[in-house]
């Protein structure tokens, strides 16, 4: 069995909007760098008239493919003629198609369904000797999917806790008026409460919905979202009716080691789970959250944190296979 410690690995973005991992023997590669509309139409373009082999020599000419021992594609569009390039230049590695979305969920593509090509992966699998992982535990069970613990890259910040005694970010996602409603009764608790919330274009905004709108820019680096969560007591973590899975929230919550406050039931499952940690909404007392929020952190152990890492969760994934060739 190979140990994802002392292996090559090489893992593959249409476009990298983050760091997944900083682990020294993870090289990350964005097939599309410094993206405009043309270089996408242009890329799209030639996959859709079955170019996939020009288009990935030309985009992988400088990469040996064959010195991987595992390389992982990220969630992309026609992930299916990359499958193939790998595996005709590489027969003996590991493959990992690793969908970091809820299937439901994904953002919808104009001139691309999703499913169809979905499809097309799982009925290729078997051929081409790979294998597809998601953090969702419906889809895995609805598809047949490997599951994988979800993860995050970790940084190494100093924390205190000086800015907010609760923090959320993330995109609106039709949750923005339950988030609004949930500030009135952190505020009642006399909790701080920090939130930055993207907006969606097409959506229209109360006056009181707007001040939980991170107005700065379009989009947050993740490294400037670790600071904010290093800087609070408390992250609020609000999962997406039919999502069954984890967000990054617990495992930022895990890494830096700040309490959790979820609408996420299932969090009782997972084997980081202890109350003195993690507030469920919805179950627990909102009368206990001030003394929750302000208590100490209990300890979780580094044997269990592994398993929410990059190389944990790949490496959990691999134990459950055969050699791939």
């Amino acid at each position: 069995m190979i140990n994802v410690r002392n292996a090559n690995i090489l893992s593959i973005f249409y476009i990298k909007d983050m760091e997944r991992t900083n682990d020294k023997n993870v090289t990350e590669l964005e097939l599309c760098t410094n993206i405009t509309r043309i270089k996408s139409l242009i890329y799209h373009l030639f996959l859709f008239i079955g170019l996939g082999e020009c288009l990935f020599t030309f985009l992988l000419r400088k990469i040996e493919i064959g010195r991987y021992d595992i390389i992982i594609i990220n969630e992309m569009a026609y992930a299916e003629d990359l499958v193939k390039y790998i595996r005709k230049r590489n027969p003996n590695c590991y493959i990992i198609y690793w969908l970091w979305n809820t299937l439901a969920l994904g953002r919808y593509m104009k001139y691309y369904n999703k499913y169809r090509h979905f499809n097309i992966l799982k009925k290729i699998d078997k051929e081409y000797n790979f294998h597809i992982v998601s953090f969702d535990k419906n889809d895995c069970k609805d598809y047949n999917l490997i599951p994988i613990n979800q993860v995050a890259c970790k940084y190494s910040i100093p924390c205190n806790e000086s800015m907010a005694d609760i923090f959320f970010v993330g995109r609106d996602k039709g949750r923005i008026k339950e988030i609004h409603e949930l500030s009135h009764i952190f505020h009642k608790y006399n909790l701080n409460f920090q939130c930055w919330i993207l907006p969606e274009k097409e959506n229209t905004y109360t006056v009181a919905e707007e001040r939980l709108l991170y107005k700065e820019d379009i989009f947050i680096p993740y490294k400037k979202i670790v600071l904010q969560d290093c800087q609070s007591k408390a992250l609020l973590d609000f999962v997406q009716k039919n999502q069954r899975g984890l967000t990054w929230r617990p495992i930022e919550a895990l890494y830096y080691k700040k309490k959790l406050i979820t609408n996420y039931v299932d969090i009782v499952n997972y084997d980081f789970y202890c109350k003195e940690n993690i507030f469920i909404l919805g179950i627990d007392d909102f009368s206990e959250l001030y003394e929750f929020v302000n208590s100490p952190y209990k300890e979780i152990s580094e044997s269990i944190i592994y398993r929410y890492t990059y190389l944990g969760a790949l490496q959990s994934v691999l134990d459950k296979l055969e050699y791939p060739i």
